[in-house]
């Protein structure tokens, strides 16, 4: 599942990154859209472009719309849905553990 951004997070080209328990944005998340961008103005498919995700947020664990591992690093954060992350955490680690 990918996470949905909050309308709030604006990205900046100039460098920025934002690691936050829903929005993880880095350098070499930014060198891979711009990969992207200019494979797509090369050659325009829209199947190539449906299909792109982030290799850099590869092996990240999601509940919910959070990434796991920054909730963790950062609990003083609050999650949006509270109640819907609880659930789905303890039904992803009751898969795991199964």
């Amino acid at each position: 599942m990918r996470p949905v951004l909050p309308p709030a997070v604006k990205f900046d080209s100039h460098g920025l990154e934002h690691i936050l328990h829903q929005v993880i944005w880095n350098g070499r998340m930014r060198e891979e859209l711009l990969a992207q961008l200019e494979e797509q103005r090369a050659c325009p498919d829209i199947a190539a472009a449906t299909g792109f995700s982030f290799a850099a947020l590869e092996g990240e664990l999601t509940v919910a719309g959070v990434f796991v591992r920054v909730f963790v690093e950062q609990p003083g954060f609050a999650v949006a849905d509270p109640a819907a992350f609880c659930k789905a955490r303890a039904f992803a680690f009751m898969l795991r553990a199964g």
